[in-house]
């Protein structure tokens, strides 16, 4: 049965998760200061310790993984519909921590265990639930804690394995063997290792793999050789101490959540522009409050951004109020710095 379903659709990840080769994206965004509240409050909306939330290209449903209630809610952003799309059946999920989906917007859970019991190892499962289904089934299970999945184009499942340090790809369609795609299994701060790696996001136009490497309060770049199962890393030079999620728009762009400075940064691809590490969001003006921005999803169709609040229950979108003109790049073999951009348009 397993087989029949996962075989039944094969995801295009890559159509779903990228624009077309033209990007319709300003290069210098600048985003309203006022985020809206999308998610969060009373009644069927309340939250309880929400982790990580994807957005569904296609049908421009959001999904949020909330914690402490157990379960999955899908907002359908173009109507004011939502339900719970897991948690209700069968398994009965125990930490649901991130997901990933197909474009059949069936999921893939992680739900992390961590027994009172000092002497009991934590552990991952993945869970599969199926699109409109009540019930799961668990494909695989895992050693530690996982903080992050990603799910290729042949259904293969990219999985961030916290205690050991590294990122593992499972392989499909049966999940009962693994190949290690990053890090070395010991901890370390060298360009080939990894400390207690959390959320991963995928470049698929690039074939590149973002890692929040918590432990070395950094991002690294692996770059995925195609031919092989082996990637190659490096450090993203990403400024502040606690970088906690990370996306990728189609100029190229990176945008980096950090959570010591309660902000959203964006770091160009073109290194020229002086961009590096220029705030977008500052979310404890534009709240009122101090939050900790700790999951971020990208629409690559409007640029709006959607970012999890875990402290405050909320999710929040962040929309495009105009961009930057940038002037001559470059005069007499000198590169204009963030103080020389000007204008808005």
């Amino acid at each position: 049965m397993k087989l029949h379903v996962l075989s039944a659709s094969v995801p295009n990840t890559t159509a779903a998760n990228n624009l077309t080769a033209v990007c319709q994206l300003p290069t210098a965004p600048v985003y309203a200061n006022t985020g809206i509240t999308v998610a969060g409050g009373t009644d069927f909306d309340q939250l309880s310790a929400p982790t990580d939330i994807l957005l569904d290209q296609r049908s421009n449903n959001l999904y949020i993984v909330d914690a402490d209630n157990k379960r999955v809610l899908k907002y359908l952003l173009n109507s004011e519909e939502r339900m719970i799309v897991a948690g209700q059946g069968y398994p009965e999920l125990k930490f649901p921590q991130t997901l990933s989906t197909d474009n059949d917007e069936n999921l893939f859970i992680v739900d992390n265990y961590h027994p009172d019991d000092e002497d009991i190892a934590s552990n991952y499962s993945v869970i599969y639930w199926p699109c409109n289904s009540t019930d799961g089934i668990v494909l695989l299970n895992g050693t530690g804690s996982c903080y992050g999945i990603y799910l290729d184009n042949d259904y293969n499942i990219l999985a961030s394995a916290y205690n050991l340090h590294r990122v593992i790809k499972w392989l499909a369609p049966y999940y009962n063997s693994s190949v290690v795609v990053a890090g070395t299994g010991t901890a370390g701060s060298n360009s080939d290792q990894l400390n207690a790696p959390k959320a991963i996001y995928v470049d698929s136009t690039n074939n590149e793999l973002y890692i929040i490497d918590s432990g070395n309060d950094r991002l690294q770049k692996w770059s995925l050789n195609s031919n092989s199962t082996t990637f190659e890393g490096g450090t993203v030079a990403v400024r502040g101490t606690s970088p906690a999620a990370v996306a990728v728009d189609c100029n190229g762009a990176i945008y980096v959540t950090d959570k010591s400075e309660y902000s959203i940064k964006l770091y160009s691809s073109i290194a020229i522009t002086g961009l590096e590490g220029v705030v977008l969001v500052d979310t404890s003006k534009s709240s009122g409050h101090k939050y900790y921005p700790t999951s971020i999803v990208l629409n690559p169709k409007n640029g709006d951004l959607y970012v999890l609040d875990k402290d405050q229950d909320q999710v929040k979108k962040y929309v495009i109020d105009g961009q930057l003109n940038i002037r001559n790049i470059c005069k007499r073999c000198r590169c204009f710095q963030v103080g020389e951009i000007t204008g808005l348009s």
